[in-house]
């Protein structure tokens, strides 16, 4: 497919209020633009700053805003991943599909609470000094915030939940400070071991940062059932298709 089919293109210099009405509406939508914000981009009204807010505001106001929630929380914190593995029931055994689905709820409704009552990043450290199971670990270099790190403990075991770094504070490697740091409050805590979550298997430099701290590397296999028989049966008919064609 095209490029142009796939993605928003735009020349180098700023684009005008149609653009601008078309990315905020696929950025907090995943939908194209309404009637109102079309109406504004042809106007000439959505690139006043006053106008533009209002807009947000509505935009964020409206239940397709959830789309936004969702996607960027997936992405973000990974919990596209969520269903990727299934936790040891031995080492777990309290945990199951409805916590899973909690859990990923849970984390849509705070990360919408901080959107709709226009909260900072104070009120996630908040969280960290109110629940003592979640440690929000924040690096400052030349009084700046250089990266921070978010684990959270459940039982023996610590998780890395996320974790960031500004480009211009790299070559002090405060993401190895940070996760030092995280450690020590998991033993502290008494915890015998600390989850670095799961990395693809092509991204060597990851794993190899995470066997730099002693981790052990484990493989984990998925596997999909196919539940309704009409997609098996296209997928056979599919095989014998790519057959005929190779002989052809």
């Amino acid at each position: 497919s095209a490029p142009q089919f796939l993605y928003h293109l735009s020349a180098p210099q700023a684009f005008d209020d149609f653009g601008l009405a078309t990315r905020l509406s696929y950025f907090l939508w995943k939908s194209m633009p309404d009637t109102e914000l079309f109406d504004a981009a042809r106007e000439g009204r959505l690139s006043d700053p006053t106008v533009l807010a209002q807009q947000v505001d509505r935009m964020l106001g409206d239940p397709r805003s959830e789309r936004f929630v969702r996607d960027f929380v997936g992405q973000a914190f990974r919990l596209y991943e969520l269903r990727a593995t299934t936790p040891d029931p031995g080492l777990y055994p309290e945990y199951d599909s409805r916590l899973g689905q909690a859990m990923a709820r849970e984390t849509e409704l705070f990360l919408t609470e901080l959107v709709n009552e226009d909260l900072g990043i104070g009120n996630l450290i908040d969280l960290a000094r109110t629940n003592p199971q979640v440690r929000v670990i924040l690096a400052r270099i030349e009084n700046k915030i250089a990266g921070f790190t978010v684990v959270v403990r459940h039982g023996p075991v610590a998780f890395y939940l996320h974790g960031g770094m500004r480009l211009e504070f790299k070559r002090y490697q405060p993401s190895a400070l940070l996760l030092h740091e995280a450690i020590q409050w998991a033993q502290g805590l008494g915890c015998q071991s600390f989850n670095l979550m799961s990395s693809p298997a092509e991204q060597q430099s990851l794993i190899w940062y995470k066997e730099k701290w002693g981790a052990e590397t484990r493989e984990h296999r998925t596997y999909t059932l196919v539940l309704r028989p009409s997609y098996r049966l296209f997928r056979i008919a599919e095989y014998f298709y790519r057959r005929l064609r190779q002989a052809s």
